[in-house]
């Protein structure tokens, strides 16, 4: 029936056009590493999305998102989640102090920039999360870009901290600029830069 296969082909294209909005209003796309499950509600919510009350229309909108998300995820790279997870492990041990992480995953010549402008080696920055200088008490990044250039990674995230330098309460909003290198199949921060937001 050709009337029957245009008007489905019309459907098809109708919501596929939706969800190209979404995605571009809401800025569903590859998350490098980045939490998208807010945007993911915050889209079903205009969406009208009622479990109880699932149309046809509504099931075959939803199918289409879950897709186009699930094709974002496995666009990355096995560096760009190797990456993602280094970056995740230094934000864990830089709230948990954790000296022998924090080793780990900095290399020997680590260049370390604050937002003060204060430079450190890989020795100051250590020393520093571990005797409470810089004290992190929560760490939340977002924002998240990752981009491999042979075996350097350029990572660029926004940061958002409560902190407790030397028993002093504060919060930091920064942007924060990360080289990560491969060093024996092992990514190592190289330097980091911060500026304030």
């Amino acid at each position: 029936n050709h009337n029957g296969h245009k008007g489905f082909g019309f459907m098809i294209f109708s919501h596929s056009r939706a969800i190209l909005r979404l995605k571009s209003y809401y800025g569903i796309q590859n998350p490098s590493g980045r939490d998208i499950s807010k945007k993911v509600k915050e889209s079903l919510r205009i969406a009208n999305f009622n479990p109880n009350n699932i149309t046809m229309t509504k099931l075959f909108t939803l199918i289409t998102l879950c897709c186009s998300l699930s094709l974002g995820l496995l666009a990355q790279s096995p560096d760009e989640k190797d990456v993602a997870a280094a970056v995740e492990s230094l934000r864990k041990a830089m709230v948990e102090a954790n000296k022998s992480n924090l080793e780990k995953l900095t290399a020997e010549a680590l260049s370390y920039g604050h937002s003060s402008g204060k430079i450190e080696d890989k020795a100051a920055f250590v020393e520093g999360i571990v005797s409470g200088k810089s004290d992190f008490v929560t760490i939340q990044l977002s924002d998240q870009t990752i981009k491999i250039v042979g075996n350097t990674a350029i990572v660029r995230h926004k940061l958002s901290a409560e902190t407790n330098n030397e028993g002093k309460p504060g919060t930091a909003n920064l942007g924060v600029l990360l080289i990560w290198q491969k060093q024996q199949g092992q990514w190592k921060l190289l330097a980091r830069q911060a500026t304030k937001l």
